[in-house]
């Protein structure tokens, strides 16, 4: 496995095509009365094909620096 920088070279707007990025959420932090709570708040995140492309798309952009893992690459060594 290699980590490197993500670049458009190992990095295309299409790269997150097939993540599965489902998510069941039961709880999640809300600042209440100046402090942080937990709460139940349930629900299931579960992106689209255009929200997968939003995503690459930012992570390739000049906003983001992000680093991947690459297995099994013709880059890695």
């Amino acid at each position: 496995m290699n980590i490197e920088l993500l670049t458009e070279k190992n990095f295309t707007p299409n790269s997150l095509d097939f993540y599965n990025r489902t998510q069941i959420v039961k709880r999640v932090y809300r600042r209440q009365n100046g402090e942080y709570a937990l709460v139940d708040m349930p629900y299931i995140e579960d992106w689209t094909l255009e929200r997968k492309r939003l995503e690459a798309q930012f992570l390739r952009s000049s906003e983001c620096i992000a680093y991947i893992a690459l297995e099994n690459c013709a880059t890695c060594k």
